[in-house]
């Protein structure tokens, strides 16, 4: 039987737009409509409705997770899901996660399919800084939600990794190391990496060089302009932001016969098993503090809502560590 992702391709609409078309609470122009019930036909799909089982409470014991699509081949967000899965079921809570286009459309739509099925809570991880009016309504009803790594909403919990402090944690441990040409290279992002880079230099009292500072629009398939910048810049050392340029700066230096960490030293952001294997130090975030914190605060908002106005908004920053291991050569 053919799945609804495979009607949304051959109808050519988003997933959201097809959960739309078999609902009874969202209406789509007739244009759409027949696209999609054609495309159905075609591959045979059969739309199956199946009602949460409701608790005595009245509660459907089920969180939403909202997060982009690129997330789902981020190994990052995997281990988030996991904890999460497992902090929630500890207390009978079930997690189901919609990924999203990375746009406050494709979101908006997303998290009106979640609130549709009446889940209990939701966490997101908004698209961008621009604020989208179902999230506005929903904190006005006091509706139980939680953001993740993006403060676009004051009046939420809020759950963040000091990236700052991560970068400028790996870069001063390298310059101690006696490295001073130092490339970073990340994916364009809201994460106030860059700062924690130049608040090293200027707190080891030296001067760094802007271009070293690499930021790509996206992380993967980029191995070839890391070879470029490689080979331009000259460093000595490399910081790799995300498991997908990490990956391809491995193969880049692989390429240009480079080994670590006897020709370029190397540190990557967040502690993969694979980068622990093969003797990489990293910036390891705490994984199961952010599941049993992102826990905690969804299901307190549960439990107030909606006999209770709530307290006031909680955000929490969690501080990442530097692992090291053999990646990386002493200068002096």
């Amino acid at each position: 039987m053919a799945s609804i992702k495979e009607v949304a391709e051959k109808a050519g609409v988003s997933l959201p737009t097809v959960y739309k078309v078999f609902s009874n609470t969202y209406s789509t122009s007739d244009n759409v409509q027949e696209r999609v019930l054609a495309a159905a036909k075609e591959l045979g799909y059969v739309h199956k409705v199946s009602a949460i089982k409701q608790v005595p409470t009245g509660r459907s014991k089920v969180i939403g997770l909202v997060i982009t699509d690129s997330a789902a081949l981020n190994g990052f967000y995997n281990f988030i899901v996991r904890e999460l899965v497992n902090e929630l079921d500890r207390s009978g809570y079930r997690l189901i996660t919609m990924y999203t286009e990375k746009d406050t459309i494709s979101e908006r739509d997303a998290i009106e399919i979640m609130v549709d099925r009446k889940v209990d809570g939701l966490i997101l991880t908004p698209a961008s800084k621009e604020r989208i009016e179902i999230v506005d309504r929903l904190i006005t009803t006091r509706f139980p939600l939680l953001q993740l790594f993006n403060h676009v909403y004051p009046e939420l919990d809020t759950l963040l990794f000091d990236d700052e402090r991560g970068t400028n944690l790996a870069v001063k441990n390298l310059i101690q190391c006696g490295h001073e040409k130092i490339m970073m290279l990340s994916r364009r992002s809201r994460h106030n990496r860059a700062a924690g880079y130049r608040k090293a230099f200027d707190e080891m009292g030296l001067s760094f060089i802007p271009d070293m500072i690499k930021e790509y629009a996206y992380d993967n398939s980029v191995k070839e302009m890391i070879k470029q910048h490689i080979t331009a810049m000259k460093p000595t050392a490399i910081i790799s932001v995300s498991e997908g340029i990490s990956v391809c700066t491995i193969q880049a230096l692989k390429e240009l016969n480079l080994g670590f960490p006897e020709d370029m030293s190397l540190v990557a952001y967040d502690d993969f098993p694979w980068l622990a294997a093969s003797g990489i130090s990293a910036v390891s975030h705490p994984f199961e503090s952010l599941g049993k914190l992102a826990s905690q605060l969804i299901l307190n908002r549960v439990a107030e809502y909606p006999q209770t106005r709530g307290g006031e908004p909680v955000t929490l920053v969690l501080d990442p560590v530097l692992v090291t291991r053999d990646s990386i050569k002493v200068l002096r």
